[in-house]
């Protein structure tokens, strides 16, 4: 694998952990205040932080190619 294939591998992975930071933060912001127990039961069932999640996974398997082919 050429060089440049491997940063632009890279750099996708940078952009797939902002990404999923994104979504991931926003929807934990929009949580019911003060129900903090209940707060993993709301993240699962908001799909936004669960694409953010895959996102993520998505994230780590490129930066995991990145590094093996780097």
């Amino acid at each position: 694998m050429s060089e440049a294939a491997v940063v632009a591998i890279a750099l996708a992975s940078a952009l797939c952990a902002a990404i999923s930071s994104i979504l991931q933060h926003h929807s934990a912001r929009k949580a019911p205040e003060g129900q903090t127990h209940r707060l993993l039961g709301h993240l699962l069932t908001n799909p936004a932080w669960i694409v953010g999640l895959f996102v993520a996974l998505v994230g780590l398997a490129l930066h995991v190619v990145a590094l093996d082919q780097g």
